[in-house]
């Protein structure tokens, strides 16, 4: 039985952003909200800044290379599911390996394939993330100065 819709927090040195859910990805839902139950994402940065394409972050090392799993996650159909404001989970490029880290979609981005679970959209996206439009990026896509989590809750308890 699906326990959707969920609902997130994500409470950052950028602002807070709400996230809700929907039934596209169950396992993919049910393992972040896991994720932030533990406690995972507190004082995590985010390591990938690309305006009008990615905002990355929940990496525990902070460096994009850490807090990959297996897990058998739902994948959407195609890749219209990426639009403004979809928060989705990263993946090292291996089929049913995902990561700790998760990305939010600073355009559209329906050209990228449907390999990343979708979490959900962030509730008022131009809202949630207007704040970012005063931040640079380093050479290396980092967000200078950098935007921490401070802490991602799951707002209808998922057990």
């Amino acid at each position: 039985m699906a326990e959707h819709p969920k609902r997130f927090e994500i409470v950052t040195s950028a602002g807070t952003w709400m996230v809700r859910s929907g039934a596209q990805a169950d396992v993919a839902v049910r393992k972040f909200a896991e994720l932030a139950r533990s406690g995972v994402y507190e004082g995590t940065v985010f390591h990938r800044f690309v305006p009008g394409f990615v905002l990355q972050g929940g990496d525990p090392t902070g460096t994009g290379s850490g807090g990959g799993f297996p897990l058998d996650a739902e994948l959407p159909d195609d890749s219209s599911a990426y639009s403004f404001g979809t928060v989705a989970l990263a993946n090292d490029g291996t089929p049913g390996h995902q990561s700790a880290q998760f990305f939010v979609c600073l355009g559209d981005l329906s050209t990228l394939p449907p390999l990343y679970p979708v979490i959900g959209r962030l509730e008022d996206p131009v809202e949630s993330l207007g704040q970012l439009r005063a931040w640079r990026f380093s050479v290396e896509q980092r967000p200078d100065p950098a935007i921490r989590i401070n802490r991602v809750s799951d707002l209808l308890g998922a057990r």
